[in-house]
């Protein structure tokens, strides 16, 4: 193998790991953006709760259309 060849694979392995570590850049902030979306969307789907009961006035007389 001559030099130039040796070169040239040198130079294709590493534009390919400059390629690589361009992407997990890129993708890791686009994880932890969905995790912390989740995170968001699963805690407001729990803060939904029902509340049941009777409302009554003062005088303990239930109050119409509430």
């Amino acid at each position: 193998m001559s030099l130039k060849s040796k070169n040239d694979i040198t130079n294709k392995r590493l534009t390919l790991i400059n390629v690589m570590m361009k992407q997990v850049n890129i993708q890791f902030p686009l994880r932890m953006f969905g995790l912390i979306l989740g995170l968001f969307l699963s805690v407001s789907a729990f803060a939904q709760i029902d509340v049941k009961g009777h409302v009554k006035d003062a005088t303990g007389e239930p109050i119409i259309g509430v």
